[in-house]
């Protein structure tokens, strides 16, 4: 299982920290790659809270832990001060829930 970059974002988007390790294409613009890797993690979680019936979308953790694409797979976790993180790794790798809230 190999990392390939990791994410840290304020409530405001505003990347706090990133890191790259072996990623297969790097970004061409950081700045860039920060944005839309927030508004992408902030257009499937309002996502899944819409369409969840349950009312755990409405607690700090939410029902949005991950998703996986064919090359990769992101987890997901966003603490109650509002810190959201994201960890992108290989799409085998399996639940790193207690990763990120160790890094937090």
């Amino acid at each position: 299982m190999g990392w390939n970059s990791f994410y840290m974002f304020n409530r405001q988007g505003v990347c706090l920290c990133y890191q790259e390790w072996s990623r297969p294409k790097p970004a061409a613009n950081a700045k860039d790659d920060q944005k839309m890797m927030f508004g992408l993690l902030f257009s499937l979680k309002a996502f899944v809270n819409k369409i969840d019936p349950s009312d755990d979308s409405k607690s700090a953790e939410g029902t949005f832990q991950s998703f996986r694409t064919d090359t990769c797979k992101f987890h997901y976790l966003e603490s109650q001060s509002g810190i959201r993180m994201v960890l992108v790794t290989d799409p085998l790798a399996g639940d790193l829930r207690d990763t990120l809230k160790h890094i937090y």
